[in-house]
């Protein structure tokens, strides 16, 4: 599946960076999931985030990414993670 960003992002590839206009997210073999970069050149990128198959995982991924969204929405400042 491939999700366009409204505007290209600059991501870090093998070659240095590039701007990647989309992500592209697959569910390989039973066992993963991968977030992929999709390069300017309709490529993807080199590197992936794999995460597992799980759906309680994917459920806290997918409520911690909607929960950032709608601080954005609701203009909240931003909170950079602790170490």
């Amino acid at each position: 599946m491939r999700i366009d960003f409204p505007f290209p992002v600059e991501a870090e590839g093998r070659n240095g960076y590039f701007s990647a206009p989309a992500i592209s997210v697959h569910r390989l073999f039973e066992k993963e999931v991968w977030l992929q970069n999709i390069t300017s050149r309709n490529g993807y990128g080199r590197g992936h985030a794999t995460l597992p198959a799980d759906p309680d995982t994917l459920r806290q991924v997918a409520e911690h990414l909607n929960n950032i969204a709608t601080s954005i929405e609701l203009g909240l400042p931003f909170k950079p993670l602790a170490a």
